[in-house]
C-alpha cells in the first residue's frame, strides 16, 4: 500500500563485470561475480583487501581518524577501482574476492503510487557519470533503466509512513527531490478514498523549470480541492536560496494551526540535512520541544535516505 517500500535486487552492470574479467585475465570472473555486491564494500571487505594486498594507503584510510577521508575516497568508486588502486590478481585471487563480497544488496525505493491494476510506480533519479575514463551507472537505477525490462523485487510494509487512523486528522507533507515519491502514493490513496482531510504539501528542489516533479498532477489536485495548499521551494531560482524549512516558517501561522488541530507531519528526502532543518523550523513555529512532542504522539512520519 502507499507508504510501503519496494526493494529492487539489481543486476550488475555487464561492462563492469567485463572490466573485472579483463583485470583478472579470466573470463570466468563475469559469472563468478555477477551475483556479488560490487558497489558498496563493507568495512570488513575493505579491511580484508588491505590485509591481502598489504596496501598501507588503504590501511591508513581505515583508521577511525580517517573516516571523512575514507568516505571521500570511496565516493563513486566500485570494487574494480579498489583492486586497481591497492591489489594485484595474485594478491587478491578471484576465488578469494568472491568469498569476501556479499550477495548483491537490494536497494529500497518508496512506492509512488496507490495499489491498482497490478502496477507499482517509483520515482528514481538516474545515477550516471564518468570517472577514471569509465562510464558508470547506479547499480539499481542502471539495472531498472537499462536492464532489459525486468527486475527482481519484493515489497515490505512500512506502517510508520501509512496514513493516520484518524480520518479527520489534517496532513502536512514535506518532500524534497525524489522524496516526493511516497507522498504521491499517499495522495493517490486519499484520492481513491474520496478524502475530506485538510492536506498541505511542500515540495523542494533546485529549479522550477527542470525539477518540478509531478507538477501537473499536484496542480490538478490543488485545483480539485484534494490539496488545500501546494507550496514550493526552488533553491536555485532566486538570488537567495529558498528551502522547504523557509516555506514552513513563512507559513508559520497556518502550520501552527494545522498541528494544533491534531495534524500529522510526513517528511521524506535526504537524511543529511532535511530532518534537522525541518525540526528546527517546527520548533521555531510551535515552540521549543514541539518536534519531540509530535514524535512522542506518533504524529511525525519520516522516510529519510
Amino acid at each position: 500500500r502507499a507508504g510501503d517500500t519496494l526493494h529492487v535486487v539489481p543486476e550488475n552492470d555487464p561492462s563492469l563485470l567485463q572490466a573485472l574479467a579483463t583485470w583478472y585475465g579470466d573470463p570466468a570472473a563475469v559469472a563468478a561475480l555477477q551475483d556479488r555486491e560490487l558497489r558498496l564494500p563493507s568495512k570488513s571487505v575493505l579491511r580484508e583487501l588491505a590485509r591481502l594486498s598489504g596496501s598501507e594507503v588503504l590501511k591508513n584510510l581505515l583508521k577511525v581518524s580517517q573516516k571523512r577521508e575514507l568516505e571521500a575516497y570511496l565516493h563513486g568508486l566500485d570494487v574494480l577501482d579498489l583492486l586497481q588502486d591497492h591489489a594485484t590478481p595474485d594478491s587478491v585471487p578471484l576465488e578469494k574476492l568472491c568469498s569476501l563480497l556479499s550477495p548483491r544488496l537490494p536497494r529500497a525505493y518508496s512506492i509512488a503510487s496507490h495499489p491498482g491494476d497490478d502496477q507499482v510506480s517509483l520515482c528514481v533519479r538516474e545515477v550516471r557519470y564518468t570517472l577514471r575514463g569509465r562510464e558508470r551507472f547506479g547499480t539499481a537505477t542502471g539495472s531498472l533503466l537499462h536492464g532489459g525490462g525486468h527486475a527482481r523485487v519484493y515489497c515490505r510494509s512500512n506502517p510508520g509512513f501509512h496514513l493516520p487512523d484518524a480520518a479527520d486528522a489534517p496532513l502536512l507533507m514535506v518532500g524534497t527531490g525524489t522524496g516526493i515519491a511516497p507522498l504521491m502514493g499517499l495522495m493517490q490513496e486519499l484520492q481513491a478514498g474520496a478524502c475530506t482531510r485538510d492536506v498541505h504539501l511542500v515540495f523542494g528542489e533546485k529549479h522550477r523549470e527542470h525539477d518540478y516533479l509531478y507538477r501537473e498532477q499536484l496542480q490538478a489536485w490543488q485545483s480539485g480541492g484534494l490539496l488545500a495548499g501546494l507550496h514550493t521551494a526552488f533553491s536555485r531560482d532566486g538570488t537567495e536560496k529558498l528551502y522547504v524549512q523557509h516555506v514552513l516558517q513563512q507559513r508559520a501561522n497556518a502550520v501552527r494551526d494545522l498541528l494544533a488541530r491534531g495534524g500529522h507531519l510526513y517528511l521524506c528526502g535526504n537524511k543529511r540535512h532535511l530532518e534537522g532543518a525541518v525540526r528546527e523550523a517546527i520548533d521555531a513555529i510551535g515552540g521549543q520541544g514541539q518536534w519531540d512532542a509530535l514524535r512522542n504522539e506518533g504524529r511525525t512520519h519520516c522516510e529519510l535516505y
